[in-house]
């Protein structure tokens, strides 16, 4: 008596060739970024010459830290999208208004679903792909009115991606709830 069933062997090969197709299919979905790409995100102060950005940017695998920017001061890291073409970074970003008001949100910096066709994708010489190959680079501006994409190199208009979460009105005081 034989343990191989000529019909589970046939059933495992189909299954497994209709597993290797979805994956291809949804990797072509973003046909600009693939696994294993490099990726450069910047994130700029361009509020005021006064104002100082608060930023703290992590990942499921990664914490980047908390950084103060001055104006005009950029914060940059790059990686490699995962093999799962899910990567997704984060980024909790802060700032005092006029009126000494803490302005601040967490937002999506980046997420491979929604920018792998929307960075610039950049070429070899550059200070970001230092052999043969390319990059992608994401360039953000935090601006009064919101978070801005911007595409330097495709010389097309910023984009406004994200706006302000509406902010309590605390300026440096304890929220008191009755008892």
């Amino acid at each position: 008596m034989s343990i191989f069933n000529p019909n589970e062997y046939v059933f495992c090969r189909l299954a497994l060739n209709i597993v290797f197709v979805l994956f291809v299919c949804s990797s072509l979905v973003c046909s600009e970024q693939r696994v294993g790409d490099k990726v450069n995100v910047q994130v700029h102060n361009s509020l005021a010459p006064n104002k100082k950005l608060n930023i703290h940017c992590k990942s499921a695998d990664d914490d980047l830290g908390f950084h103060q920017l001055s104006y005009n001061q950029k914060f940059s890291w790059h990686f490699r999208i995962n093999w799962l073409a899910s990567t997704l970074f984060w980024c909790r970003v802060g700032w005092r208004d006029n009126h000494g008001i803490y302005v601040e949100g967490s937002y999506n910096i980046y997420d491979y679903d929604r920018d792998c066709m929307r960075c610039d994708k950049i070429e070899w010489p550059s200070i970001y792909v230092p052999v043969n190959g390319l990059a992608y680079i994401c360039e953000w501006h935090v601006q009064e009115d919101g978070l801005y994409i911007f595409h330097p190199y495709r010389k097309l208009p910023s984009e406004r991606m994200f706006t302000w979460t509406k902010h309590l009105g605390i300026q440096n005081k304890t929220i008191q709830t009755k008892a």
